[in-house]
C-alpha cells in the first residue's frame, strides 16, 4: 500500500501550529505554492483589517541544534528579498514544539558568493510579544514604502575606531540639506564594528557593507550614505535612494564591489535616473567589466514600464557600441555584437541579424553555442524568414544537441511546408516523460504545444492529405477576398489547398460550420487557426468554449496547460474582457471561471533572456514572466 511521507506530515503539522500562534491574523495558502506558502494578514483585536500583509514561507523539522538553521539556496533568498512584501522564514521544531523565525530581508549574502545554498540561522524565537514585533516591521516598512518619513531623515554613527568619522559624515550632509541632517539621536544609526559597516533604520536592518578595516574617516562616512542609498531602497524608498545619490556623485569612487554597484545602477534604473545612471555607469567602468556592470539592467530592461524601456535600451546600446569600438580581442567583438543583437531584437529586426551575423563572422566563439542559432532561428522566424530559421533550428536541435523548447524546431519545420516532418518531431515530444525534465513549467509547455500541433497537422493530412507544401501565402489570402459569391467553405478549401497554414481560412471555416451547426467539424478548424497564429486569442477561447461544449476533457486540459504557460495573464484578460461583452448570463459565468482556472494555473516562472560572457565566466540573465 502506499504511504504517506513523514516531510508531508510535519508540513501539515507545522502549518497548523503556525496557523495557532496567528490569533486574529488570517493565514492564506498558495496554491500552487512557488517557494511561499503562505500569506498573513494583519487583523487587530477587533477583527478588523489593518492593511498590513506578509509572506511566509514554512519549515518543519523533528528536531533541531542548539542554533536553529535551515538551508536555503542563494537564488531562493535574492528572490525573497526582492519581492514587495517582506518574507518572513519560519522554523518549526516538532519535538519541542517551538517555532523560530526572521525576515528573508535581513539576511546578509556576502559570505555566499562562492556557494549556491546558504545556511540561513533564525534567533528569533516565537513568544507572547511577537507578533506585536512582526506588526511594528511590516508597519515600518509601509510606511517607508509609503513615502510617511521624515525630510530629511535625521542620522548619525557610532564608530568608536574611527573618531573622526562622524565629523566627516556631518560635512557630507550639509552638502544634501533637504535629505539629510546630522543628530545624535537619529533615524538612521551607522554603526562600524570590526570592518563591517552596518545601517539601521529605527532599529531595522538596512544594509551592511564590509572591508571598512583599511580605509580613512572620510571614506568611511562617504561610505555610510552609499549603505543609506541601499537601505532606502531596501525599504522601498526608490526615489529617495535615487535623489539622495544624484546629490552626491562623488559617491560612486566607494563603490567597491559588483554587487553593491548592481543595487546602485538598479535604483537608478527603476527610478528612470538615467542621466544619472550613464554618469555611474562611466565612473565605475574603469574598476569593473562593463559586461558585469551590464547584469542588472538587461533584465529591469524586459520589466521596465513601457515609458522607459525604449530609453534604458538606447543607453545599453550606447554601451554596447562604445565597447564594440574599443574590443582588441575577435572573441571580444563577438560577444558584444551578439550583445547588440538581442537589445536590437525589439526595435529593429533587421540590424538585430546584422549584429548576429557580425558575432559569428568576428570569430568562432559562438560556432558551437547552440542557444546562439536558437536565438537567431527565433529572430528569423519572427520575420516569417522560415526556411532561413529552419536552417537555425536544425544547426541548434540536430547537430549542437539543443534541448531547451524543442517544439521551436517542430514549427519551423511546419510553417518551412514540411508538414510530416513536423508531424514526427511533435509525436516523439508528446512521447516524452515530462516529470523526468528539470524545467517542469517547460516540459509541460512543450508537451501541450506538441500534443495541439501534432493532432493540428495529422487532421490537416486526414481532411485533405497535405504531408508538405511549398506555401503560397499571398494566393491563399486572395481565395478567402476574392469572388464574394462563392460559399465560404469553398473558398476556404481553395486557401488550404494554396497554404494549409492559412489562419483566416480555417477561422472562416470554423465560423461558417459552427453557423451551419456543424460544432464537432468547427472545434478542430478553430484548432487549426489558433495553432497556426498562436496570437489568435479569439480562436484560442472559440477551441475552449467548443471543447467544454462537447466534453472533450483530455483536449481541454492540454489547451489550459498550453495557454496558460504560453499565452499566461494576456490571455485570462482577453478571456475577462470578453465575458463583459456577453449578455447571456450563463455564458458570462462560463468565461469567467474559465479565466478564473487560467489565473490559478499561471506559473511564477523565469526564462532565459540573454547571456553575457565576462571575467568570472557565462551569465544567463533571466527575466520574470508572468
Amino acid at each position: 500500500m502506499p504511504t504517506r511521507p513523514i516531510q508531508h506530515e510535519l508540513e501539515d503539522e507545522s502549518r497548523l501550529a503556525f496557523e495557532s500562534l496567528l490569533g486574529s491574523w488570517v493565514y492564506r495558502r498558495k496554491t500552487p505554492d512557488y517557494g511561499i506558502d503562505g500569506e498573513v494578514e494583519v487583523f487587530d483585536e477587533s477583527r478588523k483589517a489593518s492593511g498590513q500583509q506578509f509572506l511566509v514561507q514554512l519549515k518543519a523539522a523533528l528536531k533541531t541544534k542548539s542554533q536553529p538553521g535551515i538551508s536555503l539556496a542563494v537564488e531562493w533568498i535574492k528572490y525573497y528579498q526582492s519581492l514587495e512584501l517582506p518574507v518572513l522564514l519560519v522554523l518549526w521544531v516538532k519535538k519541542s514544539g517551538k517555532t523560530f523565525w526572521r525576515w528573508a530581508s535581513d539576511i546578509d549574502l556576502y559570505y555566499a558568493k562562492q556557494t549556491k545554498s546558504l545556511t540561513v540561522h533564525l534567533p528569533n524565537a516565537w513568544h507572547d510579544g511577537t507578533r506585536a514585533e512582526i506588526q511594528r516591521h511590516v508597519d515600518f516598512r509601509r510606511h517607508m514604502k509609503a513615502g510617511r518619513f521624515p525630510r530629511p531623515l535625521t542620522i548619525c554613527m557610532v564608530a568608536p575606531s574611527r573618531p573622526e568619522a562622524p565629523f566627516h559624515l556631518q560635512r557630507l550632509c550639509t552638502r544634501v540639506p533637504t535629505l539629510l541632517t546630522y543628530r545624535d539621536e537619529a533615524h538612521v544609526t551607522c554603526s562600524l564594528s570590526k570592518g563591517e559597516l552596518k545601517i539601521a533604520f529605527s532599529g531595522y536592518y538596512g544594509a551592511v557593507l564590509h572591508s571598512q578595516q583599511n580605509v580613512d574617516e572620510a571614506t568611511v562616512a562617504k561610505r555610510a550614505l552609499v549603505g543609506v542609498t541601499i537601505a532606502l531602497d531596501h525599504f522601498g524608498a526608490m526615489d529617495r535612494a535615487a535623489e539622495l545619490w544624484s546629490s552626491l556623485p562623488e559617491l560612486s569612487a566607494e563603490v567597491i564591489s559588483v554587487d553593491v554597484a548592481w543595487r546602485i545602477l538598479s535604483i537608478l534604473t527603476r527610478a528612470g535616473a538615467y542621466n544619472d545612471l550613464r554618469a555611474t555607469l562611466r565612473a565605475l567602468s574603469w574598476r569593473f567589466e562593463q559586461p558585469e556592470l551590464m547584469l542588472p539592467l538587461l533584465p529591469l530592461r524586459f520589466t521596465a514600464p513601457v515609458h522607459r524601456r525604449r530609453q534604458l535600451t538606447d543607453l545599453l546600446i550606447e554601451l554596447a557600441e562604445e565597447r564594440v569600438r574599443q574590443e582588441k580581442t575577435a572573441e571580444g567583438r563577438s560577444i558584444t555584437s551578439y550583445t547588440l543583437g538581442r537589445l536590437w531584437e525589439d526595435i529593429d529586426g533587421r540590424r538585430a541579424r546584422k549584429f548576429f551575423i557580425q558575432a559569428i563572422r568576428a570569430s568562432s566563439f559562438y560556432a558551437k553555442k547552440a542557444y546562439f542559432w536558437r536565438e537567431l532561428g527565433a529572430s528569423l522566424f519572427n520575420r516569417r524568414r522560415y526556411r532561413a530559421a529552419l536552417c537555425c533550428y536544425e544547426h541548434a536541435y540536430k547537430k549542437l544537441g539543443h534541448t531547451e523548447r524543442k517544439t521551436r524546431y517542430g514549427d519551423a519545420l511546419m510553417h518551412a511546408g514540411h508538414y510530416s516532418d513536423a508531424l514526427r518531431v511533435f509525436e516523439r515530444i508528446a512521447a516524452g516523460v515530462r516529470h523526468r525534465a528539470k524545467d517542469k513549467d517547460e516540459a509541460h509547455l512543450d508537451w501541450a504545444e506538441a500534443k495541439i500541433k501534432g493532432y493540428v497537422l495529422a487532421y490537416i493530412n486526414e481532411l485533405y492529405g497535405i504531408a508538405s507544401q511549398d506555401r503560397q501565402c499571398r494566393a491563399a489570402l486572395e481565395c478567402i477576398e476574392r469572388d464574394p459569391d462563392i460559399p465560404m467553405l469553398v473558398r476556404c478549401e481553395k486557401a488550404i489547398r494554396a497554404d494549409a497554414l492559412c489562419n483566416r481560412a480555417w477561422f472562416n471555416r470554423a465560423v461558417a460550420l459552427y453557423a451551419q451547426g456543424k460544432h464537432e467539424e468547427a472545434l478542430p478548424a478553430f484548432l487549426v487557426a489558433a495553432a497556426t497564429a498562436t496570437s489568435d486569442d479569439e480562436a484560442w477561447l472559440n477551441a475552449l468554449i467548443l471543447s467544454l461544449e462537447l466534453h472533450e476533457k483530455g483536449l481541454l486540459a492540454t489547451l489550459l496547460t498550453y495557454l496558460t504557460h504560453e499565452r499566461g495573464a494576456s490571455f485570462a484578460r482577453y478571456v475577462t474582457d470578453n465575458a463583459q461583452t456577453r449578455s447571456n448570463e450563463k455564458e458570462r459565468a462560463m468565461l469567467m471561471e474559465i479565466a478564473k482556472v487560467l489565473v490559478q494555473q499561471i506559473p511564477m516562472r523565469e526564462e532565459a533572456l540573454i547571456r553575457l560572457h565576462g571575467p568570472r565566466g557565462t551569465t544567463v540573465i533571466k527575466g520574470p514572466v508572468r
